[in-house]
């Protein structure tokens, strides 16, 4: 019998609800391993369970009635065994997540065991644009998308993060590792780090600039009497520690304390 399991309920009495919106759930009972990620729009949530849960809203009124007794297959010969408009795969002792209709963002969540590493990579500009978010997560997390604007809210690192359109805004809780590499080309990159974080920083940008708490104890590298700053910056947080790589190409980089 496959791990995989599918539940339909229905949401208790609040404004989904009033929208007439009903939450669709797919289970798989892992913790540990990787979670491969290809999705437009997703909200990618750790927690101390023991399944990965994904859930999405769905407008029961916005349902294509021909459709019923059938089930979406893409070019690749991909189904969708979840009910959920994905495929999920397991390969190699990794998690795969695959959309099939790439024209269009989802909105999806998915619940995370706090052991599982996490790459999300999504090319496609078929419903870019939008904000894909990681919240909690305790373990390794790679992005690599070209249009996505990527959140990282309370997370521990390490994490290599890179988005070519889009911008990145991360907020790392106090228990930071390493190392932690994030890169936009064309977008901002705002990042928010204990006050108390003892990390090797470099900060680079071609057109933009760098923005930086006063507060962070920075100790700027120095070439003989000269000092590297203008466009980049190297350099030890309170003495240093972990592996702290920032670059904006053509944005801005700001650099702040919690």
């Amino acid at each position: 019998m496959s791990l995989l399991s599918f539940a339909l309920y229905g949401v208790a009495q609040t404004n989904d609800d009033i929208q007439n919106e009903q939450v669709k759930t797919y289970k798989l009972a892992k913790r540990t391993g990787k979670l491969e990620v290809d999705l437009a729009g997703v909200v990618i949530e750790g927690y101390s369970g023991n399944e990965i849960v994904f859930s999405s809203l769905g407008k029961p009124g916005g349902e294509d009635e021909r459709a019923k007794g059938l089930r979406a297959i893409n070019g690749l010969g991909v189904v969708d065994n979840t009910g959920l408009g994905i495929n999920v795969s397991e390969e190699n002792g990794a998690v795969k997540v695959t959309q099939l209709n790439s024209a269009s963002a989802l909105n999806m969540k998915i619940l995370v065991p706090h052991g599982m590493a996490i790459a999300f990579d999504h090319q496609s500009h078929f419903g870019g644009g939008g904000k894909t978010v990681f919240r909690n997560i305790q373990s390794e997390v790679e992005v690599s998308t070209k249009f996505n604007n990527i959140e990282l809210e309370n997370i521990t690192g390490p994490a290599t993060i890179k988005t070519v359109h889009g911008s990145v805004d991360a907020v790392f809780s106090g228990n930071v590792k390493g190392p932690i590499s994030i890169v936009s080309i064309h977008g901002a990159v705002d990042v928010t780090v204990p006050q108390n974080i003892h990390a090797d920083l470099k900060m680079n940008t071609r057109h933009g600039e760098l923005l930086v708490a006063p507060e962070l104890n920075i100790n700027i590298q120095q070439e003989g009497e000269m000092i590297r700053y203008s466009n980049q910056v190297v350099g030890k947080i309170n003495n240093g520690g972990t592996p702290l790589d920032l670059r904006s190409d053509h944005d801005k980089i700001y650099l702040r304390t919690k």
